[in-house]
């Protein structure tokens, strides 16, 4: 179909650096916050699992960069299985971790993947799982990887995407290292998802969610954080980056950075088998 061809060709990444991803990620895994599980009564993502009828005793999940294996855990006791996924060792050495804190909890399986480079064909995951989720993650970024998430799935799909984000710390650091928004721009990705859902037949529905967290790092964890934010879509060079921490240094209280964030985060989802 041309249109999903023409989809295919505007839904790409001019420049994307996998290793200050992984890099990302890595550190990203020594923040506490990774190391919760969500609870149904307070999560509207799960909320919306189980209210759309996701959560069954004989259903197979996968969750796709599942980071921490937080979401992965905290839907396992409702379901048959649980495999969560994530190009982040140190991610999934978090989550192995969390599973043994929670003996109770033993039909989850954590893998090192690359969803980019991954066959499902080759890892024998075509129409395996009853569910197949992306929950503010990365790993789903163009049609290819849409394309696998659907192929894992032979029922329900679910990504969730944060869209109208504003960074109080990271958008200043973008502007100063000259990074153009359309580089990093993850608005679009909702309306590609909706877009290919549409075009392939099936009954996409959407639901919203505006969110407001506070993030608080020391210096030296934010420029890590920030440098490899930025060095995923464009080369850094050692000034710009004195730039960044010179900066980081001048907003500082105590050797603590406080960053303010605020999205709208949406969650589109659909049955493969309703069109």
């Amino acid at each position: 179909m041309e249109q999903l061809e023409n989809l295919r060709k505007n839904w790409t990444k001019e420049y994307f650096n996998k290793e200050e991803a992984m890099n990302l990620w890595d550190n990203q895994a020594r923040q506490g916050c990774y190391m919760k599980i969500p609870s149904i009564k307070e999560n509207k993502f799960l909320q919306l699992l189980q209210n759309e009828g996701m959560l069954q005793p004989n259903f197979h999940v996968l969750d796709i960069g599942c980071g921490g294996g937080a979401y992965s855990l905290s839907i396992a006791p409702f379901v048959h299985s649980v495999t969560g996924c994530d190009f982040s060792k140190e991610m999934i050495a978090n989550a192995k971790s969390l599973t043994t804190h929670t003996p109770t909890i033993n039909n989850v399986n954590f893998e090192v993947i690359d969803w980019h480079t991954l066959s499902i064909k080759d890892k024998g995951w075509s129409e395996k799982f009853d569910v197949a989720f992306a929950h503010m993650s990365p790993a789903v970024a163009d049609v290819d990887t849409l394309e696998k998430l659907v192929n894992a799935s032979k029922g329900y799909c679910v990504i969730t995407k944060p869209t109208r984000r504003t960074d109080s710390i990271l958008d200043t650091v973008k502007e100063m290292v000259g990074l153009e928004e359309t580089r990093t721009d993850v608005k679009k990705d909702i309306p590609y998802i909706f877009e290919y859902t549409w075009l392939s037949g099936y009954r996409p529905k959407i639901m919203y969610e505006p969110q407001t967290w506070i993030a608080n790092r020391t210096i030296e964890e934010s420029f890590v954080h920030y440098t490899s934010r930025i060095g995923q879509f464009m080369d850094l060079s050692n000034k710009q980056k004195e730039i960044i921490l010179d900066y980081l240094h001048s907003i500082s209280k105590n050797g603590q950075i406080e960053e303010m964030i605020k999205s709208l985060t949406v969650t589109i989802y659909w049955n493969k088998n309703e069109r």
